[in-house]
């Protein structure tokens, strides 16, 4: 201790003076009057000097809320939470670090993994071997995290080949043995639409025109999530996309969730040579070839294809909400898949019906999802 200083003296604090006594307190009057930017580049650079285990910086946080508004507040406050990031990630154990970079997954990633594992469980109850499904959920897990470490665009476009392999994972279940008693409930309400109705002479009254229209409809429904995602990003909305893949998948994904209790076949199928469309059109083959190659034959209650283009329409109105025309014109596609989907004979008029309430359900736990992130 020097002489002449008095023993309960404390020592200097690196903070200065005006700054400690709180938000309020104004700083000592100068020759020139800094700015708020100034003054916040001056206090930055102080932060980032402080010894790492400083206790002042709540304290500099306070002062410093009272120095600008908005974006200068928000600028200071971010280069707080790095300055602590640094910090606690070199001091932090393997563990702790492997846990952050599973809580940086997205809600539809977590979605996607929570999906897989619901499919096994079922298998296990359902299947007489279940370790197919198993081996799935660790490698898509895997798969996901890992994606999840980085922010390249190719994560945001994966959703798509997570759905594909979520779709031809359903087609386990095709050996679950079924009746056909629930078919030939569902056909007796589709002649009523069909012909009672009379949708099938509507939509041949043009000639070819109307079922080349709905029939490429039901052909294009597999390119829904990829346009969807590039109109969100040709947009410039980026930050949305886990709003528009939350909305898809829980849409899709939660379809095929119902697929290993409610086993049927499609109407063109179990009734071969009835209520087939009079026209026929190229596209027509094109999707006769599709599903009769790589259809799976599990069930087609609820329509996959009807739940995924209205919750691509229901994304997308979560997602742009400043852009709604992009959504209505989603949903008028989706009206057309789930006509096609009937007239076409590739489901019932119910399956179409329950898709919709499939996509509708995706709206809300969108919706959800969006509030729970805003607080």
């Amino acid at each position: 201790m020097r002489s002449g200083s008095h023993p309960s003296e404390p020592p200097p604090s690196p903070v200065p003076d005006w700054l400690s006594r709180g938000s309020r307190a104004a700083p000592p009057v100068r020759a020139h009057r800094q700015t708020g930017k100034e003054r916040i580049s001056a206090v930055t650079g102080l932060v980032k000097n402080l010894p790492p285990d400083i206790r002042e910086l709540t304290l500099v946080r306070r002062g410093c809320d009272g120095l600008a508004r908005s974006e200068s507040r928000m600028g200071l406050r971010t280069e707080l939470r790095a300055l602590k990031r640094t910090r606690n990630d070199s001091a932090a154990s393997p563990a702790a670090v492997a846990y952050r970079g599973v809580s940086r997954l997205r809600s539809s990633e977590v979605f996607i993994i929570a999906y897989f594992i619901y499919v096994a469980f079922v298998a296990l109850f359902l299947l007489p071997g279940s370790w197919p499904a198993w081996i799935l959920v660790v490698l898509v897990a895997v798969a996901v995290v890992g994606l999840s470490r980085t922010d390249c665009i190719l994560r945001d476009w994966t959703p798509l080949a997570f759905a594909l392999i979520a779709y031809r994972e359903m087609d386990l279940f095709s050996v679950t043995p079924h009746d056909r008693h629930w078919e030939k409930i569902c056909v007796s309400w589709d002649r009523w639409v069909l012909d009672e109705i009379h949708l099938r002479g509507a939509i041949e009254s043009l000639g070819w025109l109307l079922p080349f229209y709905f029939e490429m409809c039901y052909l294009l429904v597999y390119a829904t999530g990829a346009v969807a995602l590039a109109a969100l990003l040709l947009s410039g909305r980026r930050d949305q996309v886990d709003r528009l893949w939350l909305a898809y998948l829980a849409g899709t994904l939660g379809t095929y969730a119902l697929f290993p209790f409610f086993p049927s076949d499609p109407p063109r199928i179990v009734f071969p040579s009835a209520d087939l469309p009079n026209v026929m059109t190229l596209p027509r083959q094109l999707n006769l070839w599709i599903v009769g190659g790589y259809g799976i034959h599990s069930s087609v209650f609820p329509s996959a294809h009807v739940s995924s283009a209205f919750s691509a329409a229901w994304g997308l109105h979560v997602a742009l909400p400043d852009r709604p025309w992009i959504s209505r014109c989603m949903a008028i596609y989706g009206i057309s898949v789930a006509v096609a989907t009937v007239y076409g004979r590739y489901h019932y008029a119910v399956d179409a019906v329950a898709g919709i309430a499939m996509s509708i359900a995706a709206l809300l736990v969108s919706r959800s999802g969006k509030r729970s992130r805003s607080r």
